[in-house]
């Protein structure tokens, strides 16, 4: 008779007729509360994945966040100021560089006087294309290598950089918005997912009409022109750049061909008038082959001027959205995810639960026909919490209090 095998003390390995997965605790260690699992490579069948999907259900549950309450006013009013009184002082400073270059440029040399010869022919309006201050002297491929890498490093950095500010005010203006007044959900979406879109301008100008109030309609107008202004950017910095040829303006005086500039400079004496007209058959041009690189004047005030009333506009309505919206007040700042969140509740209480199979153009079609969402706060008196959310029922000025806990 031979001697039975003996049985593997190891659950998995074992034969018996309980299987280990029929309980949970048959894959937890007794000395830690967290669930510690047999390796993976020594799991085979389906009960591998139930183990899997078991520890990524547990995983996930703890990664649960609870009810909370908003932080002390006081402190909530500190940092606030402390962060308005700063973008203050470097937006004072910047709007004060801005100014004094705006009047200083006019009064610099126009280089195109130091040779009559970019003068000849008549005055035209594409002269404010015309670089009119400009610096060095380079071949054609070095003149343009420095064109397009001012128009790719600063053009695009600054639109960049000013898309990332207005993009974090706009967040701010579409709360204080939605405090107020209801909006179709697909405007909301627009301006937090994709607000530089041309449809996103499109539905910004048809909400025009709908939306009542001053203040927000002020609000939309200026959302529409930073849009617009941003997109502009890298052509009006395209605008003020270029680079023009070089020439030599020569004079013949009694035979001698002389270049202008060849020449000094006596202010005491008395002013002879050599000269009746641009086509004074004594002068000559000579064209160079270097090229200068600068700035067309116009293009360069029309900027500086834009970027200044862009600047003063939008700290304007940030600071409104600061000091009476009472989500940005309290620190619910939106974002991507807070936005993905809010949206997904509104349009599940708009759609009904059962929206899991309808298509984008399905869902946008159904979206048309709901009046619009706005920030409201539901009691939940058996929880004893409150609940922030985007609804269409209007319930009056929305108001947040310190001291009680927002949750589901």
């Amino acid at each position: 008779m031979s001697k039975p095998t003996k049985r593997s003390q190891d659950p998995v390995l074992s034969n018996s007729s309980h299987h280990p997965f029929q309980d949970a605790k048959a894959i937890e260690f007794e000395e830690s509360s967290s669930l510690a699992y047999t390796p993976y490579d020594r799991i085979q069948g389906p009960e591998a994945s139930k183990v899997k999907i078991h520890h990524v259900h547990h995983h996930i549950d703890s990664l649960h966040l609870p009810c909370k309450s908003f932080a002390s006013a006081s402190r909530s009013t500190r940092q606030r100021f402390s962060h308005q009184a700063t973008v203050a002082f470097f937006l004072s400073i910047w709007c004060g560089c801005l100014l004094g270059f705006t009047f200083h440029w006019p009064y610099r040399n126009d280089p195109r006087y130091k040779s009559l010869c970019p003068l000849n022919g008549p005055p035209s309006v594409f002269d404010i294309f015309t670089p009119t201050t400009v610096y060095g002297s380079f071949t054609l491929g070095q003149a343009k290598a420095i064109d397009v890498a001012w128009n790719m490093v600063v053009g695009r950095a600054a639109q960049a950089f000013i898309s990332f500010v207005f993009y974090s005010v706009l967040m701010d203006i579409s709360m204080r918005m939605m405090e107020m007044t209801t909006m179709p959900i697909d405007l909301f979406t627009s301006l937090v997912f994709n607000p530089f879109h041309f449809t996103s301008k499109v539905r910004i100008v048809k909400s025009l009409g709908r939306i009542k109030g001053w203040r927000i309609k002020t609000a939309m107008i200026w959302i529409f022109f930073s849009t617009v202004y941003i997109a502009s950017i890298p052509a009006i910095n395209d605008a003020m750049t270029g680079y023009i040829p070089r020439y030599t303006t020569n004079v013949t005086i009694n035979g001698t061909i002389t270049a202008l500039n060849d020449h000094t400079d006596n202010p005491r004496a008395d002013p002879i008038d050599i000269l009746d007209s641009l086509d004074d058959p004594h002068i000559s041009c000579e064209l160079e082959k270097n090229y200068a690189w600068g700035f067309a004047t116009f293009w360069v005030l029309l900027s500086a001027l834009l970027c200044t009333i862009w600047i003063i506009g939008t700290y304007a309505i940030w600071l409104d959205a600061q000091h009476h919206s009472e989500l940005v007040r309290k620190g619910r700042k939106m974002g991507m995810n807070r936005a993905i969140v809010d949206v997904a509740e509104s349009i599940t209480e708009a759609l009904g639960p059962e929206i899991n199979a309808y298509s984008e153009a399905e869902l946008e079609k159904a979206l048309k026909k709901h009046p619009g969402v706005m920030f409201s706060v539901e009691e939940r008196v058996e929880k004893g919490t409150e609940r922030i959310r985007l609804s269409y029922k209007r319930d009056g000025r929305l108001q947040l209090s310190w001291m009680k806990k927002y949750g589901a």
